[in-house]
């Protein structure tokens, strides 16, 4: 006998859930039940199973984030408010409600045009990068604080560039 999840949703779902339920059905094909084990909840290794924030850090840390692992290493270590921290989480991460996403999850938009210079449409990556008014503001921000810089046009990689190199590890903790 085979088993096999039958999964029954109240809604239909957006296309990223589809995604991801795909992703669990492919993870739980590779668990094979057996009758005369007892179920139970486990965390972590057979030695440990106590759950804590530091191990489901450390399990999340682990999964590692491709490429760009070094830029939200660096996010967390930034000496910035925590609501300015998060933001820029959110923007690495493309999951902003920009009116490109929130058109994505449903939302009906009259207009899913960049609200400052609509041209092209508002994702985070227009937002922070190729909008022609927050090009200017970078500009102007560098300016004030005597940054020579080349942005690349990728917000990772941008970011992950802006960390100030050129000053020793002490002024970039403060």
């Amino acid at each position: 006998m085979i088993w096999r999840w039958n999964l029954r949703w109240r809604r239909a779902r957006f296309e990223w859930e589809s995604k991801l339920e795909e992703e669990m059905l492919e993870y739980l094909a590779t668990i094979r039940l057996k009758r005369e084990e007892k179920d139970g909840h486990t965390w972590g290794s057979k030695d440990e199973r106590c759950f804590t924030v530091s191990s489901a850090y450390d399990c999340l840390a682990n999964q590692g984030r491709g490429p760009y692992l070094g830029v939200f290493n660096l996010l967390w270590k930034a000496k910035a408010f925590p609501n300015v921290v998060t933001t820029a989480w959110r923007a690495l991460l493309d999951s902003l409600p920009t009116r490109e996403r929130l058109s994505r999850k449903g939302v009906v938009l009259s207009n899913p045009l960049c609200a400052l210079c609509q041209t092209k449409i508002e994702s985070s990556q227009h937002l922070f990068m190729e909008c022609k008014h927050a090009l200017c503001v970078w500009s102007m921000c560098f300016r004030w604080v005597g940054i020579v810089i080349v942005q690349h046009n990728d917000i990772k990689i941008n970011f992950e560039s802006f960390h100030l190199y050129h000053v020793n590890y002490k002024q970039n903790l403060v």
